[in-house]
């Protein structure tokens, strides 16, 4: 089994909870670093790049700099840092194989976010500085959650978990049903989309949170990794007071 502690964190919980917006909040903070992609690749590029690309890329107007991201440096290095994620979870090819032959439900999109999970954490992974803890959300934890969702079979968390980074915290973002479905009402996006009807929302949010549990009591089972449930019913200020607070404790 590959090492389960990088000393990463992930967010997870049910579509509404406001995950996205309590994540943006905890990386704003120096001590934690999000891996975004455009700042990740910004970062591979002045500690890896030789001299002779360093200068230009320095110097690059933005708009240039982005075209050269996305169209040369992005492609090449998702596909670096999947071959060495890869090569540290040899056993990942087989759970992406899984996710392919027996989702009942958008299979391609499953495998391309979990396919692109481990893309982000590689990268944030290879360019976390040593005073940062990298903090991710839609990562493997929520991914667990998108594979559950869509396999009407029993899922293959228990592999899945095993052949995946374990965090040394997860934290659980939670808030009542009916107040998950009115902020996506909200926002005007439903997350919890499986062929449901608008009356039947409030039956869907009911059935993910569900899975959203189970996928919390996976990671439980792992000594390495600290669980904190976090209600997201007040304040986006008091629940990223309460978060900093709980993650400090450890």
């Amino acid at each position: 089994m590959p090492e389960t502690n990088m000393n990463h964190i992930e967010l997870m919980g049910p579509p509404g909870v406001g995950k996205s917006t309590l994540y943006s909040r905890i990386i704003e903070r120096p001590e934690y670093y999000g891996g975004i992609q455009e700042e990740a690749i910004k970062r591979w590029m002045l500690q890896n790049a030789g001299t002779k690309y360093q200068l230009p890329y320095k110097i690059a107007p933005n708009f240039a700099r982005s075209f050269f991201e996305k169209e040369f440096i992005e492609p090449r290095l998702k596909r670096a840092v999947f071959d060495d994620f890869v090569e540290e979870y040899p056993k990942f090819l087989e759970i992406l194989s899984l996710l392919i032959r027996n989702s009942s439900y958008e299979p391609r999109s499953l495998y391309s976010s979990v396919k692109h999970a481990a893309e982000k954490y590689q990268l944030g992974k290879s360019t976390a500085q040593g005073d940062e803890t990298l903090c991710l959300d839609e990562s493997f934890a929520q991914r667990a959650v998108s594979m559950l969702w869509r396999f009407d079979e029993s899922a293959p968390l228990k592999e899945y978990l095993r052949n995946t980074p374990t965090p040394r915290v997860v934290l659980y973002i939670d808030a009542p049903a009916d107040i998950c479905v009115g902020r996506q009402r909200d926002r005007g996006r439903i997350t919890v989309s499986k062929n449901w009807t608008e009356d039947s929302l409030d039956e869907a949010q009911t059935v993910v949170d569900e899975i959203c549990r189970d996928v919390r009591e996976g990671y439980k089972n792992h000594t390495d990794t600290r669980v904190i449930t976090i209600e997201n019913t007040n304040s986006i200020d008091s629940t990223v007071d309460t978060i900093l607070s709980s993650v400090k404790r450890i």
